[in-house]
């Protein structure tokens, strides 16, 4: 395969998943959302496989942790994802042995994304991977959140994850100056916000009433739970 479009997700095990929403909703709720996300997840990186159809060395990969942790995963259709175990560490050791094994196995364009942006258009995704073909050696994704929703790589340079202070709102600003220092050639995308805490699903719920995003399962599951979030804190 040259190309790989990754998935980067957590198991979807009660408990485990989104856990700042707990409070706001039940963790079985969180736990259904986050099925939704991963749905609606999965359904774009197939819109984006469709599309580079005419590529018999694209492929779509799960990475997934914990590493055997792969039946919980069976509660959602992925079947034309490989499996591949993130491994241990932090976030950065997981994102470079991700990246590392895809470059070693003859992938030259590898684009990862996480679970935490079910409206993520298959447009930017594809927009990454001709930015790669094109010259371009990196493709960021910001997020309102200042980390990245996506991150394209044609080359992976040694420590470029290292050190970077995973889960702060320098991120971004770290990553950015480490693709300057190594010198990548680097494609960003338009911001997104990705889905961390009530107030984004607030925002989210309203981008899909509007039209702006598509995310159908995540749409129709924020519409069954009938009261909005900001209600249910009043209800508090």
């Amino acid at each position: 395969m040259k190309e790989a479009l990754v998935l980067m997700a957590r198991a979807p095990v009660e408990g485990a998943v989104k856990t700042r929403l707990v409070g706001e909703l039940t963790s079985a709720e969180v736990l259904d959302l986050y099925l939704c996300l991963l749905r609606d997840t999965f359904a774009v990186m197939e819109d984006v496989r469709e599309d580079r159809e005419e590529r018999e060395d694209f492929a779509l990969i799960l990475c997934h942790t914990p590493d055997d942790a792969e039946e919980p995963f069976e509660q959602v259709d992925h079947d034309g994802c490989l499996m591949l175990p993130q491994g241990e560490g932090d976030l950065g050791d997981r994102l470079a042995a991700c990246f590392t094994s895809l470059f070693a196995n003859g992938c030259q364009r590898v684009v990862v994304i996480g679970a935490d942006t079910p409206h993520l258009p298959a447009d930017f995704i594809l927009e990454a991977f001709e930015a790669l073909e094109t010259g371009a050696e990196a493709v960021i994704g910001p997020s309102a959140d200042q980390g990245y929703y996506l991150l394209g790589l044609a080359r992976l340079p040694e420590h470029f994850f290292t050190g970077i202070e995973w889960g702060t709102d320098r991120v971004l600003a770290a990553t950015e100056r480490r693709l300057e220092e190594f010198g990548l050639p680097t494609h960003r995308l338009s911001p997104l916000t990705d889905i961390d805490t009530a107030r984004d699903l607030e925002m989210l719920r309203a981008d899909l009433d509007e039209g702006r995003f598509e995310a159908p399962a995540t749409h129709r599951y924020l519409r069954r739970l009938g009261t909005s979030l900001h209600d249910r804190q009043l209800h508090h």
